[in-house]
């Protein structure tokens, strides 16, 4: 759970920078659970990206243009 949106986003960005992508990850479905946008999916769909989950990366990018 979340404390707050824009919390869960910068501490995504900490995760991201260290290496930790699957806490990143969480985070940022955290905040795409609390408010959709097409950044926050991008910004996920490229941290599956990075761990080879390329059907979540395709599933985020589709809803990422559908915003």
């Amino acid at each position: 759970m979340c404390i707050s949106r824009s919390f869960c986003c910068c501490r995504a960005k900490l995760y991201k920078s260290v290496g930790r992508y699957d806490d990143a990850i969480r985070d940022l479905t955290c905040s795409i659970d609390e408010l959709p946008s097409g950044s926050t999916y991008r910004e996920r769909a490229e941290l599956y990206k990075k761990t080879n989950r390329i059907d979540l990366y395709k599933k985020d990018i589709a809803a990422a243009e559908r915003i």
